[in-house]
C-alpha cells in the first residue's frame, strides 16, 4: 500500500529489519520462559492434564518450550531446519513462533506464528479441547528476483518453484484451527483440523504438512496422532497428516502421509526429549517421496 507524503514507510516482510524483529520476538519468548517454572506439565511431574508433542504436529496443550527440528525430503534432497519457541502465559493460552531455515540453499525460510488456546471443561474425563489461529509469514530469502536469475531456464525455474511450493515456501496465509485430545491408559490420541486460507502466493499448510505444488485454493488440513508411553522415557508415535482440498479438479487432490516414530528422554532431566521418524506418502498427490524427521525439545 502506498503512503501519502510524510507517512512512515512500511517494513517490507523480506527486509533484514523485518527478520530482526521476528528473531527478537522469539528471543523474548525464550528469555521469558527461562524465568517461568510454574506452568503445568503433567508428564514432567507437574499436576494437571497435559499432552506430549508428536513429531509432525504440535502438542494441543499450551506449553513453554524451545524446539529444534530437522527435515530431509526425498527426492528433492532438501535439508530444512526449524527453530521454534513457545511461551504459555497460562494453562489455557500460549504463543508460538517458528523460523525455518533452508540448509540446502543456506537461506532463511518462512515464519509461522500460532496463537494456541485450550479448554479444560472436560478435564475430569481426560479430554482437552483446543482452538487458535495460525499465521504463515513470507520471510523466505528465496522469494524474489534472485531465484529468477538462478533459474533463467524456464523448465528449471518451474521445477524449482514447484519444489518450494511443495515444501511449504509460499505467501502469507492465515488459518484458524481446532483440536481435541483424550488420554486413556498409556495412550494419547489427538486430532487437529485447520482451515488453510492462502492470502498471497502458493498454498502451504498451517499444520506443517508438506504439500504438492499446483494449488492456491483454500483447504482443510488435518493431523491425527497416537502416542503410546511404552516406558517412562520412551514414547512410540504414529501420525497421519495431510490436507483435503475445498476446490475440485485434478490439481486439488487429497494428500495423506503416515509417520511412525519414537521419542526418548536420553538424560536424567525429563525436560530434554529427542525424537525421530519417517513419513511415507499414502496418496499419489504428494510433496515428497520420503521425509526423514528429527527433533529435540527443552521444556521449561
Amino acid at each position: 500500500m502506498d503512503l501519502q507524503d510524510g507517512g512512515v514507510p512500511p517494513i517490507h516482510p523480506r527486509t533484514p529489519m523485518y527478520r530482526l524483529i521476528l528473531v527478537a520476538c522469539l528471543t523474548v519468548c525464550v528469555t521469558a520462559a527461562r524465568a517461568q517454572h510454574t506452568h503445568d506439565h503433567d508428564h514432567h511431574g507437574q499436576p494437571g492434564l497435559h499432552f506430549v508433542h508428536p513429531l509432525v504436529a504440535e502438542s494441543n496443550s499450551p506449553d513453554t518450550k524451545v524446539r529444534i527440528s530437522y527435515e530431509y525430503l526425498d527426492p528433492a534432497a532438501e535439508h530444512e531446519l526449524e527453530f521454534e519457541g513457545e511461551y504459555a502465559f497460562s494453562r489455557a493460552f500460549s504463543i508460538e513462533v517458528g523460523v525455518h531455515f533452508n540448509a540446502t540453499e543456506t537461506a532463511l525460510g518462512d515464519t509461522h506464528v500460532r496463537l494456541k488456546g485450550a479448554s479444560y471443561v472436560f478435564e475430569q474425563h481426560e479430554v482437552l479441547l483446543g482452538f487458535g489461529l495460525a499465521l504463515d509469514l513470507p520471510t523466505a530469502s528465496g522469494h524474489g528476483d534472485e531465484h529468477e536469475e538462478m533459474h533463467a531456464d524456464e523448465h528449471a525455474e518451474d521445477e524449482h518453484e514447484e519444489m518450494h511450493a511443495a515444501n511449504g515456501h509460499g505467501g502469507f496465509q492465515a488459518g484458524p484451527f481446532v483440536n481435541a485430545g483424550i488420554q486413556t491408559g498409556r495412550a494419547e490420541i489427538v486430532g487437529w483440523a485447520s482451515l488453510n486460507i492462502p492470502l498471497e502466493g502458493e498454498e502451504t499448510d498451517t499444520l506443517g504438512t508438506d504439500l504438492p505444488a499446483g494449488s492456491r485454493s483454500s483447504s482443510l488440513g488435518y493431523n491425527l496422532s497416537t502416542v503410546y508411553h511404552a516406558a517412562p522415557n520412551l514414547e512410540v508415535i504414529l501420525e497421519l497428516d495431510g490436507q483435503l482440498p475445498l476446490a475440485s479438479g485434478e490439481e486439488h487432490s487429497l494428500v495423506a502421509n503416515l509417520t511412525p516414530g519414537v521419542k526418548i528422554q536420553p538424560f536424567a532431566n525429563p525436560a530434554i526429549e529427542i525424537g525421530t521418524g519417517v513419513s511415507i506418502p499414502l496418496t499419489s498427490a504428494r510433496g515428497f517421496d520420503l521425509r526423514f524427521l528429527a527433533t529435540a525439545f527443552y521444556h521449561f
